[in-house]
């Protein structure tokens, strides 16, 4: 017989036992009535023909045994029979099986949940050829400031012409992510565009989806205006449309092409839906005379050549830099390379962030197999009568193992049942909650290697859980119950065990409850961080006007004006202000060098780079932002009146420490530079405006003085308690031009929740776990105490009998409660402290060892544990004397 037919047979056996049995059977009756015919034809009687080709066949039991022998799968059998046996023990301990198979699936679902965001995030691999290998590059002063200045467009030719330690280089846009609004046919669709070069798709090894990426042939002035857009954009705003390819977006007055669809999971930069080569749009670019504000600026992105190293490759950088100072801007000399891999530069923010949750997730099923397996020590030790008779009718203690490990498996894989249907929900939410800019956030699912990996964690819970039991349950005296029909009491290493059990579900919940409580209070921390302007009753308005609707730039500022006082005028509103760009805009926003009156070129060398903000004449009014020494802007400052800059107090202290600013003179870029100088009428402190954990130094310029775009974007201040809806506000705009769009609108506060939703994410996250932990911990620590007042009902009641009081009793058990828990505590705190500083780059505003968060958890931990074990001990106060007595 075949390997094959031979495995079909015994499958067939085992899956069909009763249909196998009843044809050998047949099969055997057949022979023996040929063997009777045989004999009845050669003379004998029919029933002595029958008697002996019975004798002549012989024992057909055996016969059967050895042909069941043959065909089938001894371990899949016992397997099988163990799972059976499994099964009905569970069924008949209810309330037990509950438990262990909800607490394992509560394990097994936060582990799924997590390591489906893990897997989705950072170990599936980018649809990027040899990702690894591509660095992003950007420049830094020298001295040290955690700045990202860009690279222009001549250096990254010269680079590009003189590197060994790139392949190949291309430019993606400085600023990342822009929001424009685009044109659809006659839908406008707000959309967040970002400009390359020709090479950058090229050099990544990008294969779309649908259609082509750019090319170097499509960034040339003049070429075709054609763009890609991501997957997720063709999915949610063009509902997957088959037909995507040749259709047009709308930007600046100009259509463009869609000639491709990027791949799903592609995010760099972050945010972004549609990419446009560079050159056609900013063809200026290419002029080294051109106005700033009409060329684009960019990050490096390069493809390593084989065998060099990141740093090799970033020293290479800075020395092209240094080597180029000379013939850039006096504003760009002095500066340092930085490098990061694309990986890295991707998933940098929130890979730290997702490392924490899986070692808090680690934990916690940690705790969830502690907690079944000093279930299943408990169970063990209520089952001796059991085992003993197992023990007696033949069964070793390996085979006693071997099905306690079995319901171990049972248990787990029902709770790992579970604990994927919890996931699938968990997995929903994670992604309804996940912040926007999360990287790969539509690569998030419960797919096939997820599954693969929660069975991989299921059979490694059923390992952790049961191993430990079913060994002890098996070492226990049986005999003694055989002898006396009395379990024996718990040995030594059960005694020590089951407490240290509980102390180790402690300190790790404590670990984790006392991380949540960092997480919650850096979040607090960050929402009531002083942002240098107030918040309250602030409406922002992003708007638009479609290109080439109005060109002269006298005509832009008088509509400017014109749409400031006619919201002005509405009712509820206060003040009303020009505001250049929405906030938390981060590098999106125009940044610039300055240099002070009397400043050397060295000291402009030291200057830091600041926010270049140019505003309306009430914008400090709208903002609540205080004129600390001078004035605010008027309507004086305007074209052919002296030029006047607001600084805040930072630039102020860097250019004159310790002198008043006012009156003095400071201007854009170096000393010897050809921009003019401003003469300093106020000085304001940081705000953050632009990015919500740093504060920014800013250089404010009023509008009318300013040569470069005008503002079409207003900040709304409405009095106390006033609500101004926003289609009044959309009305008055629309009176001062028809073809003035809102792009976007809401409250700063809203506005607030952008920078805040990662914290917020992070905490919420953290503290769903931290209650799970919490509550595995608690039922340990109920189980715990229950299993010793029954190991002690009668040292319990013959102390009732000797006249200890109920109340005495009920205080000595939850005295013991209350010793577990406190050192669990106390190695909670330990190991908490020793790994604090794992946190440093996720805690923010609040110290890692806080002792006002380690006190409070720390309490509350040991609150929740002796309320735990209060139920227990008060059984252990009810335990009658006189039964125990009488059981004696």
């Amino acid at each position: 017989m075949s390997l094959w037919l031979g495995l079909r047979a015994r499958l067939r056996s085992l899956l069909h036992r009763s249909s196998t049995d009843d044809r050998m059977k047949e099969e055997m009756q057949m022979h023996l009535e040929f063997e009777a015919e045989r004999l009845v034809a050669s003379g004998v009687e029919p029933a002595e023909a029958r008697r002996q080709a019975r004798i002549a066949f012989g024992v057909a039991e055996s016969y059967k045994e050895e042909m069941r022998a043959q065909r089938r799968m001894p371990y899949a059998e016992a397997f099988y029979r163990d799972v059976r046996y499994a099964l009905r023990a569970l069924a008949r301990d209810r309330t037990f099986a509950m438990v262990a198979v909800g607490t394992l699936a509560l394990g097994i679902g936060a582990a799924t949940v997590i390591y489906s965001v893990v897997n989705g995030i950072v170990l599936r691999d980018l649809p990027v050829t040899q990702a690894e290998n591509v660095a992003v590059l950007w420049q830094a002063p020298s001295l040290g400031a955690d700045e990202h200045l860009p690279v222009s467009y001549a250096d990254l030719q010269a680079y590009r012409g003189s590197t060994r330690a790139f392949s190949a280089l291309a430019g993606v846009a400085f600023q990342g992510a822009v929001d424009v609004v685009m044109l659809s046919g006659a839908e406008a669709l707000p959309l967040a565009v970002t400009w390359v070069s020709g090479d950058f798709f090229p050099l990544l090894g990008i294969a779309p989806a649908r259609g082509r990426v750019l090319r170097p042939d499509d960034d040339a002035p003049g070429s075709e205006p054609v763009t890609v857009i991501s997957h997720a954009t063709w999915v949610n705003r063009f509902g997957s449309d088959a037909a995507i390819l040749d259709r047009t977006l709308q930007l600046d007055g100009r259509l463009h092409r869609i000639v491709g669809v990027l791949p799903r999971g592609f995010a760099f930069p972050q945010n972004v839906d549609v990419w446009l080569p560079v050159l056609p749009s900013y063809p200026a670019t290419l002029e080294t005379s051109a106005d700033p504000s009409q060329v684009m600026v960019f990050d490096l992105v390069g493809r390593l050549t084989d065998s060099v190293q990141p740093e090799a490759a970033r020293a290479e950088f800075d020395a092209f830099l240094r080597a180029r100072e000379t013939e850039r801007p006096a504003a760009m000399r002095g500066m340092r390379a930085v490098l990061t891999t694309l990986p890295e530069r991707i998933h940098g923010e929130i890979r730290t962030a997702l490392l924490a949750a899986t070692a808090v997730v680690i934990v916690l099923l940690l705790i969830a197999c502690l907690n079944v397996a000093n279930l299943l020590l408990i169970r063990g030790s209520i089952r001796t009568q059991e085992l003993a008779v197992r023990s007696a009718l033949g069964a070793g203690r390996a085979r006693i193992v071997r099905q306690l490990l079995t319901e171990s498996f049972v248990l787990a894989t029902c709770g790992g049942v579970l604990g994927v249907i919890l996931a699938a929900v968990g997995v929903r939410m994670i992604f309804s909650l996940a912040p926007p800019n999360l990287p790969q956030r539509e690569m998030i699912a419960l797919d096939g290697g997820v599954l693969l990996g929660t069975l991989m964690i299921t059979m490694l819970a059923a390992l952790l859980s049961g191993l430990l039991p079913a060994l002890l349950s098996a070492r226990g005296d049986l005999s003694l119950w055989l002898r006396s029909g009395r379990a024996s009491p718990p040995g030594a290493v059960l005694r020590l065990l089951r407490p240290a059990l509980v102390v180790g579900q402690v300190a790790m919940a404590l670990l984790v409850v006392i991380c949540t409580g960092l997480f919650v209070r850096s979040l607090r921390s960050m929402q009531q961080l002083d942002m240098g302007f107030d918040a309250t009753q602030l409406t922002v308005v992003e708007t638009m006007l479609p290109a080439g609707t109005i060109a002269e730039r006298e005509r832009m500022v008088l509509l400017q004006e014109d749409a400031i006082s006619r919201v002005a005028t509405l009712q509820g509103v206060s003040t009303v202000t020009a505001m250049p760009k929405p906030p938390f805009s981060a590098q999106g926003g125009w940044i610039a060098p300055f240099s002070g009156e009397s400043q050397t070129d060295a000291q402009f060398a030291a200057n830091p780079v600041v926010n270049l903000e140019v505003v309306g004449t009430r914008y400090f009014e709208t903002l609540g932002i205080p004129i600390l020494r001078g004035r605010p802007f008027t309507d004086a400052d305007r074209e052919g009146s002296e030029p006047v800059a607001i600084v805040s107090r930072s630039i102020a202290h860097r250019a004159w420490p310790g002198e008043n600013p006012i009156g003095k003179r400071i201007k854009l870029g170096p000393p010897a530079g050809r921009g003019a100088w401003h003469t300093v009428v106020g000085e304001t402190g940081e705000t953050r405006y632009r990015e919500l954990l740093t504060s920014q130094s800013n250089y404010y310029l009023p509008t009318r003085q300013f040569a470069g775009p005008v503002p079409l974007s207003f900040a709304v201040r409405t009095h106390r308690e006033a609500i101004v809806p926003i289609a009044s506000i959309r009305s008055a705009l629309a009176q001062a031009h028809p073809e003035l769009r809102v792009v976007s609108s809401g409250s700063m506060v809203e506005r607030l929740a952008a920078p805040l939703a990662g914290p917020r994410f992070t905490a919420a996250l953290f503290t769903t776990f931290a209650i799970i932990t919490l509550l595995l911990a608690v039922v340990g620590v109920y189980g715990a105490s229950s299993a010793s007042v029954r190991d002690r009902r009668r040292e319990l009641g013959i102390r009732m009998a000797l006249g200890a009081t109920a109340t005495q009793i009920t205080a000595s058990v939850l005295r013991q409660c209350a010793q577990i828990a406190l050192i669990g505590c106390v190695l909670g705190v330990a190991l908490t402290w020793a790994t604090s500083q794992l946190l440093r780059n996720l805690i923010i505003g609040v110290s890692t060892t806080d002792a006002a968060t380690y006190t409070a958890v720390t309490g509350f931990v040991l609150v929740a544990a002796v309320v735990a074990g209060y139920v227990p001990a008060r059984r252990a106060g009810r335990v009658d004397p006189m039964a125990v007595m009488r059981g004696e």
